[in-house]
């Protein structure tokens, strides 16, 4: 993997290379965030990719642990599909997985007018493949599409609807329905926030009924005791959240619940009780989620 990044780093190899049907191609790459505090956007050949200085304290909120953070301009990593193009001609290569179940997909991109070059993968984390055993990637695609479509990315994002099961009762794919939309209680509560926090803003949304059409009603962070301790609750919310997941959908809403079941504070019963559940580094110290809730 390391010759190969090289290689295409440097140019120097025909594998990955793409060439574009103007003498003095103008490339660029749309790069797809890790997840949306990520930047996703597209880069030119003078830019550098979006880093942050912040390191440890942001980093692995931001970024996929085994995705690249190139530091040389004209060097891009995307997350689970990117796209590379021509701005003078309008074509572009797309190329991406369709789902991230068995692992996460990346792809390195060099802006070289003369040999652009692309590299796609499936990351397995170092995990390891004893004998005998087999190992698959998710399915992978790479399409050709122009830039000036009124929706270029369609087909792609069909696909990937369909081979995640996403569809109306129709057999339409997710590109034809109505997003839903919702009221959630961080954006304004954000941790500090109560079970009648919660039921105000229940009662003003069924009064504004059908002005402001709403789906969703959501319980955002602040309900539980501890990020962890998932079944505790915080003193604001006695009964916990289901009481109010019932009064919800009296009212005619959705309800919704916000969990973070991956993350562990240092705080919380599950750290002090379920030593052995925490993914360490290689140093033996539990692995570092980021600058969050205060505390990393």
């Amino acid at each position: 993997p390391s010759d190969t990044r090289r290689a295409i780093t440097e140019g120097a190899s025909s594998l990955g290379r793409l060439q574009f049907p103007t003498a003095r191609p103008d490339p660029a790459f749309f790069s797809n965030g890790w997840q949306s505090w990520s930047h996703t956007g597209s880069y030119g050949m003078q830019d550098a990719y979006r880093r942050t200085r912040l390191g440890p304290v942001v980093s692995p909120m931001w970024y996929n642990a085994s995705t690249p953070q190139p530091r040389r301009a004209g060097t891009f990593a995307s997350d689970m599909f990117g796209v590379l193009g021509d701005r003078k001609s309008r074509l572009a290569l797309l190329a991406g997985f369709l789902s991230q179940q068995q692992q996460f997909g990346t792809l390195e991109a060099l802006l070289n007018p003369r040999a652009p070059a692309l590299r796609l993968w499936a990351s397995g984390d170092g995990a390891r493949l004893d004998p005998g055993a087999q190992m698959e990637t998710d399915w992978a695609c790479v399409s050709f599409l122009q830039v000036d479509d009124p929706d270029p990315l369609a087909p792609y994002l069909d696909a990937v609807a369909r081979q995640n099961g996403i569809a109306d009762t129709a057999g339409s794919s997710i590109g034809s329905q109505v997003p839903t939309t919702g009221w959630c209680s961080w954006y304004h509560f954000f941790q500090k926030v109560t079970a009648n926090d919660i039921r105000a803003n229940l009662e003003a949304a069924a009064q504004l009924r059908p002005s402001f059409p709403i789906d969703l009603i959501q319980i955002d962070d602040g309900f539980e005791a501890q990020v962890g301790d998932w079944f505790d609750f915080a003193p604001g919310f006695p009964g916990g959240p289901a009481p109010l997941a019932a009064e919800i959908r009296q009212a005619g809403f959705m309800p919704g619940l916000w969990l973070a079941p991956f993350i562990v504070h240092p705080k919380s019963q599950l750290y002090r009780q379920h030593p052995d559940w925490l993914l360490r580094g290689r140093f033996g110290r539990p692995a570092n989620a980021g600058f969050v809730w205060d505390v990393f």
